[in-house]
């Protein structure tokens, strides 16, 4: 316990006598970390693209003509139980509903009505679907078991357009977390980098502590606290600043989902992780082989 307390103290006085080159070491991990949580809440928030979309996203089912209400309405709970999530509203339109609709779009049109024998316009079922994480192939799957009813006669939907727009979608996501795929390892090496140049100027120091005996362990310790002192400060300080930036700013303008628990989690262990590893490796080259 005694020990390690002391190589605790160690790196505390590390902090303060190397507080230059920390300051360094703070800043770039905690530009790269605001990188990361942004491109996290990015990722969280993709639901917002397909949004900007969604008025404009339906299905229109043309039925047969003189469809009986009771089949139709045991249709709309079949298409109920089908679809999940993935329908937001569902419109029904007779077919003397759809004729006075169409009627009422021009004076004209209504003087033609005593002429009219039967009714020529059909009944119609419209679903607004509701673009989320969902794929293009289950509003397919869907559509494909809509049109096997007996009822229907046309099923009219935007397919190629949806599908691009799922398409985009799946492009964001991959790109978002390439993005922070490729920021983890910038801050690898980054961190890398700097901590070569910082313990260069110790280089005589851990010599020395190894030629009298002193055991790799107890040499990287206090290096290892220093280490793991600017990443926890980097991290919280990077976060927090998201977080009022979020409250302040953004949330004002546009609700946004902001980290989910996983993604802190995850984002901190990772960041310990780079630490560990990139002082591990800085550190080795400066033993004596």
């Amino acid at each position: 316990m005694n020990k390690f307390l002391f190589l605790l103290k160690s790196g505390i006085k590390n902090i303060y006598y190397h507080r230059k080159l920390g300051f360094t070491i703070f800043v770039s991990l905690y530009i790269m970390l605001l990188f990361n949580f942004s491109f996290l809440i990015g990722n969280n928030n993709r639901v917002l693209f397909l949004k900007f979309f969604e008025k404009k996203a339906r299905i229109e089912i043309i039925l047969k003509k003189d469809v009986d209400s009771e089949l139709v309405n045991k249709f709309i709970n079949k298409i109920k139980k089908e679809s999940g999530k993935n329908i937001s509203t569902i419109i029904y339109k007779n077919s003397m509903e759809n004729l006075q609709s169409f009627l009422k779009k021009d004076a004209l049109f209504d003087k033609l009505k005593p002429l009219l024998e039967e009714n020529p316009i059909p009944g119609t079922i419209t679903l607004k679907i509701k673009l989320n994480g969902a794929t293009a192939k289950t509003i397919e799957t869907l559509v494909a078991k809509i049109k096997k009813d007996a009822i229907v006669d046309e099923v009219i939907w935007p397919k190629s357009w949806i599908l691009r727009i799922y398409q985009v979608n799946e492009y964001l996501k991959y790109g978002f977390w390439g993005a922070i795929a490729l920021i983890f390892f910038i801050t690898y090496i980054l961190w890398l980098n700097i901590f070569k140049v910082y313990l260069f100027s110790v280089k005589t120091e851990i010599e020395i502590m190894e030629t009298v005996g002193g055991t790799a362990l107890y040499i990287r310790m206090p290096f290892l606290f220093e280490s793991l002192f600017y990443a926890i400060f980097a991290y919280f300080v990077s976060y927090f600043t998201v977080f009022f930036a979020k409250e302040k700013f953004i949330a004002h303008l546009y609700p946004i989902s902001f980290l989910s628990n996983k993604d802190i989690l995850y984002s901190f262990v990772i960041m310990i992780l780079i630490t560990i590893l990139a002082t591990e490796k800085a550190i080795s080259g400066f033993f004596k082989r």
